[in-house]
């Protein structure tokens, strides 16, 4: 071949060898680069949704607690009323029994 023969062929192939081998290890060097920076981004993104999760789950640990509450609190001012009702009809029927009209 040509470039084996010449000296100064020779010379220029390997130049032009060691500049793409140079663009390579650049390019490689970058993808890196880029690679650890979705990286670091990844990890950060996982992180603050982590710590959001957590925070959310404890929104939902003392949301459960207040609707139980809450829930305990309907159920006994439903007995509540239930009682207030039958001591209403109680007291009609005493006023009905005692000749007292009651219009309602």
């Amino acid at each position: 071949m040509v470039a084996q023969d010449n000296e100064y062929m020779t010379s220029a192939v390997k130049s032009m060898y060691r500049s793409n081998e140079d663009h390579n290890v650049i390019k490689i060097a970058r993808e890196r680069e880029e690679f650890l920076r979705s990286q670091a981004y990844k990890n950060r993104k996982l992180a603050s949704q982590t710590e959001e999760n957590a925070s959310l789950s404890n929104e939902i640990v003392s949301l459960t607690n207040e609707n139980a509450s809450l829930s305990s609190e309907n159920a006994s001012l439903s007995n509540e009323n239930i009682s207030l009702a039958e001591e209403i009809s109680r007291l009609r029927r005493l006023l009905e029994d005692n000749g007292i009209r009651t219009d309602s």
